[in-house]
This record gives structure tokens, sequence and C-alpha cells, in this order.
């Protein structure tokens, strides 16, 4: 059994994110999307993957690549060099499914790619200043306290979020009654 819980809806965000995508290229003869993944093993990352798939090929948006990144930043900066040394001149957009995004920003801020529609994920500390450069384009912001509340207050209207029996739980003894 499990407490619960709480995630945004990855297929939601990846439509939104080639939604946005989209709009910025519709009126280029090219739109060749570059997709960074958090990691790949992770069932979210994979559906974001496959949500963002989907919603190219619907809006007419070539995906030249997804890149795993491995939710790794040491991984994911030693990577950047090389990915971008083949897909550069290529790359109409970028989406990136993992909040980890300060290497790439860092990376296309160093090579001047301040042109290219990009859209994070997440926010994060540096996130304005990136924005304001023109670096990333938009980002896909998750309120994990607010998802973590409401889905709490849907479990507990429901009668399946028992606050003393968390808490036993969360302290390692034994539930007194399960649902």
């Amino acid at each position: 059994s499990c407490l619960f819980t709480s995630k945004h809806n990855e297929k939601i965000a990846s439509g939104l994110a080639a939604e946005f995508l989209y709009n910025c290229l519709k009126k280029s003869k090219r739109k060749s999307i570059l997709l960074f993944t958090g990691d790949l093993k992770s069932a979210l990352h994979a559906s974001a993957r496959d949500a963002f798939k989907i919603s190219c090929a619907t809006l007419g948006l070539d995906l030249l690549s997804t890149v795993d990144m491995k939710d790794n930043e040491e991984y994911f900066e030693s990577i950047l060099a090389e990915t971008f040394a083949h897909y550069t001149d290529q790359t109409d957009g970028i989406y990136i499914t993992s909040g980890f995004s300060a290497p790439l920003c860092r990376f296309l801020e160093a090579g001047g790619y301040n042109n290219i529609p990009f859209v994070a994920f997440d926010t994060y500390e540096d996130i304005k200043s990136y924005m304001k450069k023109g670096i990333i384009s938009a980002t896909i912001a998750q309120n994990v306290e607010n998802q973590m509340k409401i889905e709490r207050a849907n479990w507990e209207r429901i009668g399946l979020f028992d606050t003393e029996n968390v808490t036993r739980r969360i302290d390692g003894k034994e539930v007194t009654k399960e649902v």
C-alpha cells in the first residue's frame, strides 16, 4: 500500500511545449525540434517523450532527436558540445522535460544561441535571468506544493487519507487500519 503520489501531467506539459514551439516556428519553412529528457528509465520522462512525439507529429514539427540527459547535470554537461556539434545547424527549437536545464542554458548562452525557441521545465533561481536574456523562451512551471494540497484534499474527501495512519507509517509504526 502507499500513501499517495502527486505529480504534474507530463502529457499536457509536453503538448503545451510543442504548441508553444509550433507557434514560434509556424512562419518558418523548417520546424526541427531537439528534445532533451530526464532519465528515460523513469516512466514520467518516457511518457513525456511519447506525448511530445505525438504532439510534434500532430502539429507538423520534426523531432530531430531525443537526448536522454539522465537527470544528471555532470553527464548532461559532458554531452552538450557533441550534441550541438551534430544538431546545431538543424535545430529550430528545443524542449527539455527535466528541471535540470541550467547546464543547457549555460551552454546556449556561451555559444550565443539565444535565437532558438527553448521551452524549459520548472523554475529555479536563475531562470528569470535566462528568460530576460532570451535563452529560455518559456517554461513549464509546476507548483508542487499546490499539487500536493489538492491531492491530499481529494484523498481526504473520499476518505482515503488518514493523518494518524500517515504519521504512523512515517514513524515506522504499525498502521491501525487499511483502506
